[in-house]
Protein backbone atom coordinates (compact mmCIF):
# COMPACT_ATOMS: atom_id res chain seq x y z
CA UNK A 1 0.00 0.00 0.00
CA UNK A 2 1.45 3.14 -1.03
CA UNK A 3 1.30 5.62 1.73
CA UNK A 4 -0.67 8.70 0.66
CA UNK A 5 -3.22 5.68 0.61
CA UNK A 6 -2.24 4.36 4.45
CA UNK A 7 -2.63 8.09 5.23
CA UNK A 8 -6.10 8.77 3.51
CA UNK A 9 -7.49 5.64 5.06
CA UNK A 10 -6.52 6.48 8.82
CA UNK A 11 -6.19 9.90 9.30
CA UNK A 12 -9.81 10.17 10.61
CA UNK A 13 -8.60 7.82 13.43
CA UNK A 14 -4.87 9.53 14.16
CA UNK A 15 -6.99 12.73 14.26
CA UNK A 16 -9.45 10.98 16.89
CA UNK A 17 -7.02 9.87 19.13
CA UNK A 18 -4.78 12.52 19.48
CA UNK A 19 -8.53 14.49 20.55
CA UNK A 20 -9.02 11.18 22.76
CA UNK A 21 -5.37 12.43 25.07
CA UNK A 22 -7.20 15.89 25.49
CA UNK A 23 -10.13 13.68 27.31
CA UNK A 24 -10.08 13.28 31.01
CA UNK A 25 -11.32 10.32 31.16
CA UNK A 26 -11.71 7.79 28.07
CA UNK A 27 -12.16 3.66 27.98
CA UNK A 28 -11.12 3.86 24.21
CA UNK A 29 -7.77 4.96 25.18
CA UNK A 30 -6.18 1.15 25.41
CA UNK A 31 -7.72 -0.08 22.39
CA UNK A 32 -6.62 3.09 20.37
CA UNK A 33 -3.13 2.34 21.80
CA UNK A 34 -3.17 -1.27 20.34
CA UNK A 35 -4.16 0.28 16.76
CA UNK A 36 -1.73 3.11 16.65
CA UNK A 37 0.99 0.31 17.45
CA UNK A 38 -0.28 -1.72 14.89
CA UNK A 39 0.24 1.53 12.40
CA UNK A 40 3.26 2.15 13.77
CA UNK A 41 4.77 -1.00 13.28
CA UNK A 42 2.90 -1.21 9.69
CA UNK A 43 4.64 1.85 8.91
CA UNK A 44 8.08 1.14 10.22
CA UNK A 45 8.05 -2.13 7.97
CA UNK A 46 6.61 -0.61 4.65
CA UNK A 47 9.42 2.05 5.23
CA UNK A 48 7.70 4.95 4.69
CA UNK A 49 8.58 8.45 5.34
CA UNK A 50 10.54 9.84 8.29
CA UNK A 51 8.23 12.32 9.19
CA UNK A 52 5.62 10.13 9.06
CA UNK A 53 7.02 7.24 11.26
CA UNK A 54 8.23 9.96 14.18
CA UNK A 55 4.75 11.14 14.04
CA UNK A 56 3.38 8.00 14.86
CA UNK A 57 6.09 7.23 17.08
CA UNK A 58 5.10 10.58 18.99
CA UNK A 59 1.84 9.27 19.29
CA UNK A 60 2.39 6.39 20.51
CA UNK A 61 4.97 7.14 23.09
CA UNK A 62 2.31 10.23 24.39
CA UNK A 63 -0.37 7.09 24.85
CA UNK A 64 1.86 4.84 26.32
CA UNK A 65 2.82 7.77 29.22
CA UNK A 66 -1.08 8.10 29.60
CA UNK A 67 -1.61 4.36 29.89
CA UNK A 68 1.49 3.79 31.99
CA UNK A 69 0.88 6.55 34.69
CA UNK A 70 -2.79 5.67 35.24
CA UNK A 71 -1.53 1.98 35.75
CA UNK A 72 1.24 2.80 38.16
CA UNK A 73 -0.82 5.93 40.25
CA UNK A 74 -2.39 3.85 43.13
CA UNK A 75 -4.56 7.28 44.06
CA UNK A 76 -6.06 7.75 40.53
CA UNK A 77 -6.89 4.27 40.57
CA UNK A 78 -8.63 4.62 43.80
CA UNK A 79 -10.35 7.20 43.25
CA UNK A 80 -11.59 6.15 39.68
CA UNK A 81 -12.91 2.84 41.62
CA UNK A 82 -14.66 5.01 44.22
CA UNK A 83 -15.94 7.86 41.72
CA UNK A 84 -17.06 5.58 39.14
CA UNK A 85 -16.46 1.97 38.83
CA UNK A 86 -17.87 0.70 42.62
CA UNK A 87 -21.39 3.44 42.16
CA UNK A 88 -22.02 2.45 38.31
CA UNK A 89 -21.57 -1.46 39.03
CA UNK A 90 -24.01 -1.35 41.84
CA UNK A 91 -26.61 0.25 39.32
CA UNK A 92 -25.74 -2.09 36.30
CA UNK A 93 -26.34 -4.90 38.78
CA UNK A 94 -29.86 -3.42 39.92
CA UNK A 95 -31.95 -6.74 39.48
CA UNK A 96 -29.76 -8.34 41.91
CA UNK A 97 -29.14 -5.50 44.41
CA UNK A 98 -32.90 -5.24 44.76
CA UNK A 99 -32.91 -8.81 45.44
CA UNK A 100 -30.93 -8.80 47.82
CA UNK A 101 -32.18 -5.75 49.60
CA UNK A 102 -35.77 -6.84 49.81
CA UNK A 103 -34.63 -9.84 51.24
CA UNK A 104 -32.72 -8.40 53.93
CA UNK A 105 -34.18 -4.94 54.89
CA UNK A 106 -37.95 -6.50 54.72
CA UNK A 107 -37.82 -9.75 56.92
CA UNK A 108 -35.61 -6.59 59.50
CA UNK A 109 -38.60 -4.04 59.61
CA UNK A 110 -41.19 -7.38 60.03
CA UNK A 111 -39.15 -8.91 62.60
CA UNK A 112 -38.46 -5.79 64.25
CA UNK A 113 -42.32 -5.06 64.60
CA UNK A 114 -43.16 -8.76 65.36
CA UNK A 115 -40.92 -8.47 68.52
CA UNK A 116 -42.12 -4.90 69.58
CA UNK A 117 -45.68 -5.89 70.16
CA UNK A 118 -44.55 -9.78 70.90
CA UNK A 119 -41.10 -10.03 72.93
CA UNK A 120 -41.44 -13.30 73.99
CA UNK A 121 -41.56 -14.66 70.82
CA UNK A 122 -37.69 -13.54 70.65
CA UNK A 123 -36.63 -16.48 72.74
CA UNK A 124 -37.71 -19.21 70.64
CA UNK A 125 -35.04 -17.39 67.55
CA UNK A 126 -32.05 -15.96 70.54
CA UNK A 127 -31.37 -18.08 74.00
CA UNK A 128 -32.05 -16.32 77.17
CA UNK A 129 -28.32 -15.71 78.01
CA UNK A 130 -27.76 -13.95 74.70
CA UNK A 131 -30.40 -11.81 75.02
CA UNK A 132 -29.15 -11.08 78.51
CA UNK A 133 -25.67 -10.12 77.10
CA UNK A 134 -27.67 -7.58 74.71
CA UNK A 135 -29.80 -6.55 77.52
CA UNK A 136 -26.29 -5.44 79.43
CA UNK A 137 -24.92 -3.86 76.07
CA UNK A 138 -27.64 -1.42 76.01
CA UNK A 139 -28.53 -0.64 79.53
CA UNK A 140 -29.01 3.27 79.76
CA UNK A 141 -26.71 3.11 82.70
CA UNK A 142 -23.77 1.90 80.98
CA UNK A 143 -20.57 3.69 80.43
CA UNK A 144 -20.52 3.31 77.40
CA UNK A 145 -22.53 1.97 74.64
CA UNK A 146 -22.37 -1.24 72.68
CA UNK A 147 -19.92 -3.88 74.45
CA UNK A 148 -17.62 -3.03 77.01
CA UNK A 149 -14.27 -2.27 76.66
CA UNK A 150 -11.12 -1.33 77.76
CA UNK A 151 -9.75 2.66 77.93
CA UNK A 152 -7.83 1.51 75.11
CA UNK A 153 -9.69 -0.86 73.36
CA UNK A 154 -11.04 1.29 70.85
CA UNK A 155 -8.73 -0.18 68.13
CA UNK A 156 -9.54 -3.96 69.55
CA UNK A 157 -12.89 -2.99 69.04
CA UNK A 158 -12.35 -1.64 65.31
CA UNK A 159 -10.97 -5.21 64.67
CA UNK A 160 -13.79 -7.10 65.98
CA UNK A 161 -16.64 -4.71 64.06
CA UNK A 162 -14.26 -5.25 61.00
CA UNK A 163 -14.14 -8.94 61.19
CA UNK A 164 -17.77 -9.63 62.49
CA UNK A 165 -19.35 -7.33 59.59
CA UNK A 166 -16.46 -9.10 56.55
CA UNK A 167 -17.76 -12.40 57.37
CA UNK A 168 -21.08 -11.66 57.02
CA UNK A 169 -20.32 -10.33 53.65
CA UNK A 170 -18.19 -12.75 52.71
CA UNK A 171 -20.12 -15.79 53.50
CA UNK A 172 -23.25 -13.98 52.14
CA UNK A 173 -20.65 -13.79 48.75
CA UNK A 174 -19.91 -17.03 48.79
CA UNK A 175 -22.71 -19.02 49.30
CA UNK A 176 -24.21 -17.64 46.16
CA UNK A 177 -22.56 -20.25 44.26
CA UNK A 178 -25.31 -22.22 45.92
CA UNK A 179 -27.22 -21.24 42.97
CA UNK A 180 -27.90 -17.72 44.91
CA UNK A 181 -29.67 -19.54 48.18
CA UNK A 182 -27.16 -19.50 50.43
CA UNK A 183 -26.91 -15.86 49.87
CA UNK A 184 -30.51 -15.62 50.47
CA UNK A 185 -30.12 -17.69 53.66
CA UNK A 186 -28.02 -15.55 54.77
CA UNK A 187 -29.57 -12.54 54.11
CA UNK A 188 -32.72 -13.24 55.95
CA UNK A 189 -31.01 -14.84 58.87
CA UNK A 190 -29.05 -11.94 59.53
CA UNK A 191 -32.04 -9.54 58.82
CA UNK A 192 -34.02 -11.50 61.28
CA UNK A 193 -31.34 -11.53 63.99
CA UNK A 194 -30.78 -7.73 63.90
CA UNK A 195 -34.46 -6.92 63.87
CA UNK A 196 -35.28 -9.41 66.81
CA UNK A 197 -32.31 -7.26 68.78
CA UNK A 198 -34.22 -4.02 67.52
CA UNK A 199 -37.48 -4.81 68.34
CA UNK A 200 -36.73 -6.36 71.84
CA UNK A 201 -34.79 -3.19 72.79
CA UNK A 202 -37.12 -1.11 72.07
CA UNK A 203 -40.17 -3.36 73.46
CA UNK A 204 -38.07 -3.14 76.72
CA UNK A 205 -37.72 0.86 76.86
CA UNK A 206 -33.95 0.74 75.54
CA UNK A 207 -34.37 3.19 72.16
CA UNK A 208 -32.40 6.12 73.32
CA UNK A 209 -29.38 3.98 73.91
CA UNK A 210 -30.28 1.92 70.90
CA UNK A 211 -30.68 3.96 68.20
CA UNK A 212 -27.62 6.09 69.82
CA UNK A 213 -25.51 3.06 69.36
CA UNK A 214 -26.77 1.93 65.84
CA UNK A 215 -27.63 5.14 64.09
CA UNK A 216 -24.21 6.59 62.95
CA UNK A 217 -23.01 3.06 61.37
CA UNK A 218 -26.10 1.58 60.38
CA UNK A 219 -26.17 2.66 57.02
CA UNK A 220 -22.57 1.14 55.68
CA UNK A 221 -22.73 -1.49 57.89
CA UNK A 222 -26.61 -2.58 56.40
CA UNK A 223 -26.13 -1.64 52.98
CA UNK A 224 -23.07 -3.44 52.73
CA UNK A 225 -24.89 -6.80 53.73
CA UNK A 226 -26.95 -6.47 51.41
CA UNK A 227 -23.86 -5.64 48.45
CA UNK A 228 -23.15 -8.74 49.47
CA UNK A 229 -25.47 -10.45 49.16
CA UNK A 230 -26.27 -9.02 45.84
CA UNK A 231 -22.96 -9.88 44.58
CA UNK A 232 -23.50 -13.75 45.83
CA UNK A 233 -26.83 -13.15 43.17
CA UNK A 234 -24.33 -12.96 40.56
CA UNK A 235 -22.56 -15.38 41.18
CA UNK A 236 -25.58 -17.23 41.65
CA UNK A 237 -27.02 -16.53 38.58
CA UNK A 238 -23.93 -18.01 36.47
CA UNK A 239 -25.04 -21.41 37.81
CA UNK A 240 -28.49 -21.37 37.26
CA UNK A 241 -28.68 -19.78 33.68
CA UNK A 242 -24.49 -19.54 32.53
CA UNK A 243 -25.92 -18.26 28.56
CA UNK A 244 -24.69 -20.99 26.88
CA UNK A 245 -21.13 -20.51 28.01
CA UNK A 246 -19.38 -23.64 30.17
CA UNK A 247 -20.47 -23.17 33.33
CA UNK A 248 -17.18 -22.87 35.22
CA UNK A 249 -16.62 -19.97 32.64
CA UNK A 250 -19.83 -18.60 33.43
CA UNK A 251 -18.75 -18.25 36.83
CA UNK A 252 -15.57 -16.50 36.20
CA UNK A 253 -17.01 -13.93 34.43
CA UNK A 254 -19.70 -13.78 37.09
CA UNK A 255 -16.47 -13.21 39.62
CA UNK A 256 -15.37 -10.88 37.46
CA UNK A 257 -19.02 -8.75 37.34
CA UNK A 258 -19.37 -9.43 41.13
CA UNK A 259 -15.87 -8.03 42.00
CA UNK A 260 -16.41 -4.55 42.43
CA UNK A 261 -19.94 -4.63 44.26
CA UNK A 262 -18.23 -6.93 46.84
CA UNK A 263 -15.02 -4.88 46.57
CA UNK A 264 -17.07 -1.53 46.96
CA UNK A 265 -19.16 -3.62 50.09
CA UNK A 266 -16.32 -4.15 52.01
CA UNK A 267 -15.23 -1.25 51.91
CA UNK A 268 -18.24 0.38 53.51
CA UNK A 269 -17.57 -1.98 56.23
CA UNK A 270 -14.35 -0.71 57.14
CA UNK A 271 -16.19 2.54 57.85
CA UNK A 272 -18.82 1.17 59.61
CA UNK A 273 -16.17 -0.61 61.82
CA UNK A 274 -14.28 2.97 62.72
CA UNK A 275 -17.88 4.64 63.08
CA UNK A 276 -18.79 2.06 65.67
CA UNK A 277 -15.64 1.67 67.35
CA UNK A 278 -14.98 5.50 67.54
CA UNK A 279 -17.97 7.42 67.69
CA UNK A 280 -21.35 5.22 67.97
CA UNK A 281 -20.07 3.43 71.31
CA UNK A 282 -19.74 7.57 72.80
CA UNK A 283 -22.45 8.14 75.44
CA UNK A 284 -21.17 11.35 75.86
CA UNK A 285 -22.65 12.66 72.83
CA UNK A 286 -26.13 13.54 72.67
CA UNK A 287 -28.45 11.87 71.38
CA UNK A 288 -30.37 14.35 68.84
CA UNK A 289 -26.31 14.77 67.06
CA UNK A 290 -26.45 10.54 66.88
CA UNK A 291 -29.28 10.69 64.95
CA UNK A 292 -28.54 13.35 62.70
CA UNK A 293 -25.24 11.99 61.68
CA UNK A 294 -27.03 9.16 61.18
CA UNK A 295 -29.45 10.33 58.81
CA UNK A 296 -26.88 12.29 57.03
CA UNK A 297 -24.69 8.80 56.24
CA UNK A 298 -27.61 7.52 55.07
CA UNK A 299 -28.79 10.31 52.71
CA UNK A 300 -24.86 10.42 51.74
CA UNK A 301 -24.76 6.95 51.11
CA UNK A 302 -27.66 6.59 48.89
CA UNK A 303 -26.96 9.64 46.65
CA UNK A 304 -23.45 8.25 45.92
CA UNK A 305 -24.86 4.90 45.18
CA UNK A 306 -27.68 6.33 42.84
CA UNK A 307 -25.50 9.10 41.30
CA UNK A 308 -21.83 9.05 41.57
CA UNK A 309 -19.90 8.51 37.95
CA UNK A 310 -22.87 8.84 35.92
CA UNK A 311 -21.49 11.71 33.84
CA UNK A 312 -18.72 9.30 32.66
CA UNK A 313 -19.41 7.36 29.72
CA UNK A 314 -19.55 3.64 30.35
Amino acid sequence: MKQSEFISQQSELWSQAEHRLEQKNNIELPATYRQLCHHLALAETRQYSNSLINYLRQLVLRYHSRLYARKNNWFINLWGFYQHVFPSNVRKNATQVWLASSLFFVPLIVSAFVIYFYPDVSYYFISFEQLAEVREMYNPESRVLGRERSEDGDWYMFGFYLYNNTSIGFRAFAAGLLMGVGAAFFLIFNAIYIGIVAGYLINLGYSATFFSFVSGHSSFELVAIALSGAAGFILGQSIINPDNSKRVMAIQLAAKKAMPVIQGAMSLFFVAALIEAFWSSTASIPLYIKISVGIFFWLLLLFYLFYAGRERVS
